[in-house]
């Protein structure tokens, strides 16, 4: 029986536990749960038995716990002490100490923004699972593996808001509805990329991407160095712009990431940017003068012969952008990935837009992002 895997914990954190250790080739053979043993967990389809159930039947297993709150690792550890399995059978499926306590800036980051422990503690914690030894702070750079950002330290979001699209591929997960399910409701945040066979919203080797909304240049990264794309990585503010150039440059990517310091919307103009704590979104009431341009604009001024997908994340100018973008969608027909959350009627408003400029695109609602292919 010791060739039996069986992860301890059949939440969230265990299925996408089980989805990872799939993916890396290692299949666990069951859940054990005490809360919903004699199931099969839905997602997985694994059966879940009873902390006795694994006593009796499974002594000599393997058993990685996949709980990731201290608090129930500890209940789940005096379960196993109580029923006498061998402690040298049992292992977790992540230690956030284990990953932090070597790094002084990590610890740091955490105990300065205690008051968002609860976004930012899962995000750390999800990466360390996947990461382990590959996630590190040196200096002002940040690793994942081999992705390279800038690390602000005034950003406590910055775990959070990489964590789900970049979080699948580092996984090895596949992109497909059940798993980004899961992943999503780990961190409650949205994949710009779906792979199921009829929502092909994925990327590939040398497609050119309109990055909207670029940031310091999360997904552009992922589209250049993980999937072997040109990028157009469009960013307006001045602050997320440098930021922007910094990744492009550690990342050595200057030949497939093209920075364009620039808004876009339905038409060329300039406006003002308006900051706030959430981000940053244009406004009358801003306080940076920036430019705005827009796609069919860029497309033909820069002699670009096709665009394959154009992700977009900008704060309710999502439609501004499908305006000016019109001639774009009906000679090329991309991939569109938009948030579509900023505005309640984005998602009918974007749909009806994305249809006037063609009439053959296909959609799909999730629950913050509308996906679009022709």
């Amino acid at each position: 029986m010791s060739d039996k895997l069986v992860l301890y914990g059949a939440g969230r954190f265990g299925v996408f536990a089980a989805l990872v250790l799939f993916a890396a080739g290692e299949a666990p053979f069951c859940f054990c749960d005490k809360k919903t043993s004699g199931y099969n967990e839905p997602i997985t389809e694994l059966p879940i038995i009873s902390p006795q159930t694994l006593k009796s039947d499974y002594p000599n297993s393997k058993i990685i716990i996949t709980a990731f709150m201290q608090t129930h690792v500890d209940e789940i550890n005096m379960d196993l002490e109580a029923l006498g399995i061998d402690r040298s059978k049992v292992s977790q499926f992540y230690s956030l100490h284990d990953t932090i306590m070597h790094n002084d800036e990590l610890i740091n980051y955490i105990s300065r923004n205690d008051t968002y422990l609860d976004q930012v503690i899962p995000s750390i914690t999800i990466l360390s699972s996947v990461l382990k030894n590959d996630l590190e702070i040196k200096g002002d750079i940040l690793r994942l593996k081999e992705f390279y950002f800038p690390y602000n330290k005034r950003a406590y979001c910055l775990f959070r808001e990489l964590v789900i699209t970049l979080l699948t591929y580092l996984s090895g997960i596949s992109f497909t509805r059940k798993n980004i399910g899961i992943v999503d409701s780990l961190i409650e945040r949205h994949s710009y990329l779906l792979d199921d066979v009829d929502v092909p919203m994925m990327i590939n080797r040398n497609d050119v991407v309109i990055d909207a909304g670029a940031w310091i240049g999360d997904f552009s990264l992922l589209a250049a160095k993980g999937f072997g794309a040109k990028v157009y990585a469009f960013e307006p503010s001045n602050a997320n712009y440098e930021e922007l150039l910094r990744t492009i440059a550690i990342n050595g990517c200057d030949d497939k990431i093209i920075a364009i310091k620039s808004g876009l919307g339905k038409c060329a103009a300039q406006s003002q940017l308006k900051f706030d704590w959430n981000g940053s979104r244009i406004s009358d009431q801003g306080d940076e003068l920036i430019t705005v341009t827009t796609i069919d604009d860029f497309v033909t001024e820069k002699q670009i012969d096709r665009v394959d997908f154009i992700k977009a994340d900008i704060e309710g100018y999502e439609r501004e952008m499908i305006i000016g973008a019109t001639k774009t969608l009906c000679k090329f027909a991309p991939k569109l990935s938009l948030c579509s959350y900023h505005l309640w009627d984005d998602p009918v408003v974007l749909r009806e837009l994305i249809s006037k400029a063609n009439p053959a695109y296909k959609f799909e609602q999730r629950v913050n992002m509308l996906f679009a292919w022709a």
